[in-house]
């Protein structure tokens, strides 16, 4: 539904199912963020989104909030306009 509007964190936590979401963000031109290593309690979810290279960006807690709220004030721009 959301295609190029779509925005996925995946952040610290075990198991690989996130990597299967991201792809198919990706493939829908979404975008997909990840937590980098350093700032993870476990870093299992977001290195399974590395290792499928489905990812956008890798970023600190602090740079993720940042980057979802740029994105989400282009969202509102793009709604506002269209």
């Amino acid at each position: 539904i959301y295609r190029d509007k779509c925005l996925s964190v995946i952040l610290t936590g075990m198991g690989s199912d996130g990597s299967h979401g991201a792809v198919h963000v990706k493939e829908k031109n979404g975008v997909v963020l990840i937590q980098d290593r350093h700032s993870c309690a476990v870093w299992g979810m977001p290195a399974s989104v590395y290792k499928a290279g489905a990812y956008d960006m890798i970023l600190d807690l602090e740079g993720l909030a940042k980057k979802i709220q740029e994105k989400i004030g282009q969202y509102e721009l793009a709604i506002k306009v269209s």
